[in-house]
């Protein structure tokens, strides 16, 4: 399927009545984080190696099991967000302000709203995945990690001594 980069565009035009225009987009999808995948790990470096890290990973399996293994590194990239997201919302839910000043409070309610956003999207992309996952991988059982904190706005002063901004 994927030996070489001549063999590899082979497979997909051959391919090509096989999938439709979605399943094509979520096949590249899958075949873009097994890129990232082979980058973040240091498996290789530029754009020649890592086409061919990937393709000596993908040689060989089914469209399936490459959809599996794409939505698989998808998941753990998105589940480190997730925790790297709950981090900051928790440090930033313990700063506290000076009385009166507005312009940092106000600062701070956008930052934590915008955080609080983004953590939001990035579940419902793990949801996504986890979704996908089902489908392709009958065996995939969702593993679910510790339930994200309170909002910001939920967490109570007696959390943790707050760090006053100056």
């Amino acid at each position: 399927m994927a030996s070489s980069p001549i063999d590899f565009v082979w497979w997909r035009t051959d391919a090509s009545g096989s999938l439709d225009r979605e399943q094509w987009r979520e096949f590249d999808e899958a075949i873009q984080e097994i890129k990232y995948r082979m980058t973040i790990d240091h498996i290789a470096s530029g754009r020649d190696a890592v086409d061919q890290a990937m393709r000596e990973r993908i040689n060989g399996h089914t469209v399936r099991e490459v959809l599996t293994i794409g939505y698989g590194f998808m998941l753990d990239r998105l589940n480190i967000e997730r925790a790297e997201s709950i981090k900051v919302i928790t440090t930033n839910a313990r700063l506290v302000t000076r009385p009166g000043d507005t312009a940092s409070a106000d600062y701070l309610r956008k930052r934590r709203k915008a955080e609080s956003d983004a953590l939001a999207v990035t579940l419902e992309k793990i949801r996504q995945a986890e979704t996908k996952l089902k489908i392709y991988d009958p065996t995939f059982a969702v593993k679910r990690p510790d339930p994200p904190p309170a909002t910001p706005t939920e967490v109570t002063p007696d959390f943790e001594p707050p760090i006053r901004l100056r």
